[in-house]
Parts: structure tokens; sequence; C-alpha cells
């Protein structure tokens, strides 16, 4: 009988600790180093900090970095394809900009490595995100949940960015830590570390709407009006004359002058100006003609732009827009392999998706067409209503269908522009988190993220706001087509009173809710969406509720200096101007 019970037990502990578990650590201590490869690059021993940091923070314990050279053996995590992550792994080296990653184990050891400049540190991130349970879900809440210990078996994750550039276009997207954490790009964005400068990396297009940039009005006009558009008869700077030879050579000279001023840059811009008057002088309509549209005419200009600069940048590229009157894709002829197609949708119907309205056919109809001739497509999505930020915006539940559409489409990049330049915002924080991670993966889990962030970044008020969310969410009916320019006065029929009154008592209670000032101040930033929306249709009642104050009060504390996109105080100072009056 002693027999048979001492077989159990034998039994129970080889399937409840299996022999070969492996402890990073426990209770404080570890036995093993961060191992840096010999020839490791500035993000690679950025990354090895990182992930000594963050281990810290999680465990307790402190791992010594060192390099590979020392001779370690043992308890290593490897960081950096070096030489011996090369003998584990037995595999070629990745490029160096590959942003792709793997991470993984052979014994004890735990190798993380990619491309050295940056692959290696989103394989660091991931790793820290999938076994350790960190999270940065804004640029200023994270978690690193301590452990008492950690102990594992078998450790494997291969990835790659469903787009190679992933740009973010929001408040918290163009803080560097946030960024490299959770895998975006960004053009603004670089990280100033003790090994030196770290670029995040991007398809930046170096700037938009660029023709004014790239022949200057103020230096040709005046001897030269032929340069410019042609409309009625005049001439106007509002675009520039395709057609005419000494523009190209114009244009070919300045962006040489850019891309070598600017080296970084992987996409140069030969752009419209952001107006609907392309010129239509005889020549230009001749090429308009041949080519099926005004964005034959671009393409025709642009491509000669890129045959130029092709011996002198032979890995860089010329980005052009397909947007407003040049969206359509032409006809008989195609960008050359060295162009970028940027399209955008921004006459697209947002609170649904784009392969699922009826007022989108004609956008998807482009984005196939423009798929089938171009060598490189790059989206530029709309994610808000720029009119009016502080706007309900229910589009939560379509962004990932539209990547997946894009990358169904062979996009190398997307784009996507929210309420950048102030904090807040509709859900702002939630669906900059919930992009980043979609922008890398479209197939993940949306709504696991979206119930894991309201329950850390809104602690006890977390039911209040997956309340709100529900009932904003609820706005879209078969015939609710927000645009990106979208008012409240535009969509009284969606935006009612009865839909301000619910959302204002739903985000009282959650003020209430809150455990503390922290998650009381994230509640009332959302609460500025409907208190706003009731200033502005309901101004009496917003002034006796508070609601007024309430705005000021929040926009002070979070510097929010705008309520639309702008550059100016005048939004806010018309509003606070009107409810004064209200007020007396």
């Amino acid at each position: 009988m002693k027999r048979l019970l001492s077989l159990f037990t034998l039994i129970y502990c080889l399937n409840v600790v299996p022999s070969s578990a492996h402890t990073l650590f426990s209770g404080g201590r570890s036995s093993y180093h961060i191992v840096v490869a010999a020839d490791a690059s500035t993000t690679e021993r950025y990354a090895a900090k990182e992930l000594q940091n963050w281990l810290q923070q999680v465990g307790g314990v402190k791992l010594a970095v060192v390099d590979e050279r020392k001779g370690i053996r043992g308890k290593r995590i490897l960081v950096g394809f070096g030489n011996e992550v090369k003998k584990l792994v037995q595999t070629a080296r990745p490029k160096a900009d590959d942003q792709g990653f793997v991470y993984g184990n052979v014994g004890g050891d735990i190798y993380i490595y990619g491309g050295k400049e940056i692959g290696t540190l989103y394989g660091v991130y991931t790793f820290l995100e999938n076994e350790m349970g960190c999270r940065w879900y804004t640029k200023d809440f994270s978690i690193a949940p301590r452990k008492k210990r950690y102990e594992f078996t078998k450790l494997y994750d291969k990835e790659e960015p469903a787009f190679q550039s992933r740009d973010l276009y929001y408040f918290d997207a163009f803080d560097a830590d946030w960024t490299l954490r959770n895998k975006t790009c960004g053009r603004r964005n670089s990280k100033k570390t003790e090994f030196g400068k770290i670029q995040v990396p991007s398809e930046a297009f170096w700037s938009t709407h660029t023709f004014n940039k790239l022949c200057k009005p103020e230096l040709y006009f005046k001897s030269h009006p032929e340069y410019f558009s042609q409309r009625n008869g005049k001439r106007t700077t509002d675009q520039l004359c395709l057609s005419n030879k000494n523009v190209l050579q114009i244009c070919i000279k300045s962006i040489k002058e850019v891309m070598t001023q600017y080296p970084y840059f992987l996409i140069y811009s030969v752009t419209q100006n952001d107006n609907q008057n392309p010129c239509q002088c005889k020549e230009c309509k001749k090429l308009v003609k041949k080519y099926g549209g005004e964005s034959g005419a671009m393409i025709w200009f642009v491509n000669q732009v890129a045959a130029a600069v092709e011996k002198d940048f032979p890995n860089k590229y010329i980005g052009t827009f397909a947007y407003q009157y040049t969206r359509s894709a032409p006809q008989g002829i195609k960008p050359r392999q060295n162009v970028v197609i940027r399209l955008c949708s921004i006459e697209c119907c947002f609170s649904h998706s784009i392969r699922n309205c009826r007022q989108n056919t004609a956008f998807l109809d482009d984005l196939k067409a423009w798929n089938r001739i171009s060598p490189h497509l790059y989206i530029w999505d709309y994610v808000t209503t720029f009119q009016q930020y502080l706007l309900p915006f229910p589009n939560i539940k379509v962004l990932q269908s539209n990547l997946q559409t894009f990358r169904a489409h062979n996009a190398i990049g997307v784009m996507e522009e929210g309420s950048y330049d102030v904090p807040g915002g509709d859900f702002a924080e939630l669906k900059a988190y919930l992009l980043a991670k979609l922008l890398w993966n479209p197939d993940v889990d949306a709504d696991a993220i979206i119930d894991e962030f309201i329950n850390a970044y809104y602690g006890k008020a977390a039911p209040q706001m997956k309340e709100y969310l529900a009932l904003v969410n609820g706005l879209v009916t078969k015939d609710t087509h927000l645009k990106c320019m979208t008012t409240i006065y535009h969509g009284r029929s969606t935006y009612t009173d009865v839909f301000i009154n619910r959302a204002l008592a739903i985000l009282t209670r959650a003020e209430k809710a809150a455990e503390s000032s922290t998650v009381r101040d994230r509640v009332q930033l959302q609460k500025m969406v409907p208190a706003y929306m009731q200033c502005r249709v309901m101004t009496k009642e917003a002034v006796k509720a508070g609601n007024y104050k309430l705005i000021q009060t929040v926009a002070s504390k979070n510097k929010i200096d705008r309520f639309a996109e702008g550059g100016s105080l005048k939004d806010p100072k018309a509003f606070y101007e009107m409810m004064n009056k209200v007020k007396k």
C-alpha cells in the first residue's frame, strides 16, 4: 500500500512540478545574467537595459548586463543575435532593419533577437508583455505586476508586423517610450539613451501637401506665374502646372536637397496642396485625358521625379497622394517601382466598416484599383472628427475590420490620424492603445484588449465606463454615417438630448465609483465629451449642472487649448465667451 501511495505521489509531482522547469527568479533572487552580443547595436544595448529595468519591477531582482565575450555560462537571457544565440538556434542572422523578432529557450537559456535596428527591442517588450504581464497603456500609466516567482519550461514566440509602417497620430503616440513599447512608428519620435539615439522606424513622408514647398510661390509666382495652376484663365498658387518642364526640374532639385538634408526618411513627399484646384491649362488637360483623370497627370509627373532621384538615392521612395481629386486610379500608366501611393479615406463613413457600407463603395473600388497597379500602397486613415474632438465617434467596432481590409489589399503602411494635438477626446487613450495592437496584428482579440484596458485604466469605475462605451456604440444604426468632419449640428438625429443626458448620468456615477483622484481625473477627461455636447445644444442646462465649469477645469488641468484640429486658442475662447454670456 505504501509503495502504491509513493507511486501516486511521484506521478502527481511529475505532473504538477515538471522536472524540466527553470526558475528565472524567486523571492527576489536570480542566478541569471542578461547577455548582449559583442557587436550589439545601440538599440540592442538599450533593449537589455529595458529588460533589466522591467524584470526588476516585476521580480524585485536586478540582473547584471554583461557582454557575451566575458564567457558567461549557465543561466542566461541572450539579447540580440550574437555568437551565443547563433550556437543555440542554428539559423541565419536577421536583416538589420527586420522589425520582426523571435524569443524562446534552449534548456535554461532564454534568447530574444530580431533586426539590430529595432526588432530585438520589440522582442524584449513582447517578452515582457506575454511572460511578465507588463503593459504600457498610456504614456503616463504602465503596469508591471509583482511576481514572487517565475518559472518556465518551453518559451517560443515569433512575430512579424502586419504593416511595415504603423504610424499613429494620437497625443500619447507622440511619446517615444510609448511608441517603442507598443511597437508603432512615427516620424516625430526618437529616443535619446545612454547608449546613443534610437530613431523609431518610420515610413515617414517627410511632409504633406508639398507642392508649394518644392516650388515656392514667393520665389517664382511673380516672375513665372506659368509654373502654377491655371484656373478659369488665371494663374493661381493653388497647385503646380504639372506639364511645365521647368516645374519638374525645380521639384527634382528641391526634393534631392531634402533627401540629402534628411537622409533618415524612407519616403519623400511630392504631393498636391490641400485644395481641389488642379491646373486646367491646355497641356495639363491633355495629360488628364490621356491617363484617365487627374491622378494620371500626377503619376506622370511623380514618376519623372522618381526616375531622376533613383540613381543617387537607390533605396529611397517618392510618395504622392491619392486624395480628393486624385483618389481614383489612372488608366494607361502605373507608378514606378520607387513610388509609394498614399491613399486617403477622407470621404468615407467611419461608423461602418469600409467593406460593408454603401457610402464606402467608391473608396473600396479605388483601393482595389490602386492595389492592382501600385508597387507600394500606404493608407492615410481617419479615426476622429476633426471639427469637434469632444464628440462621441463610435468607430471602435470597425477599426479591426478596416485594418484587415487594408492588409488584404497589400498596404505596406497605415497612418491612423486621431486627436493628435491635445489629450482627451472620445476614448482617445483606449483607441490609441487598441490601434497600436491592431496595427501590429489585425487578428488580435480586440474585445479582450478593450476590456482589459478599461478594467486597468478606470479601476472601480470600469463597469460604468463600459456602460458608457456601449451607449456610444449604440449610436450606430444602418443609417448612421459619421464622417471625419462631422459636428454635433450635422448629427443631431444621432447626438440627441436623450443620449447626452444618459451619457452624463452614467459618467457621473463613474466619478462617484472612482477609487482615487487619478481615476476620477480620467473619468472626467471622458466626461468632457457629453458635457461639451450639452454646452453646445442645451446651454442653460449645462451651466446649471456645472458642466461649463467642468470643461474649464479639466481643460486647464490637462493643458487642452483647442477642441478641434488647429493650432490656436480660438475655439476654446469662443466657447467660453459663449457660455459666459449664457451664464450672465
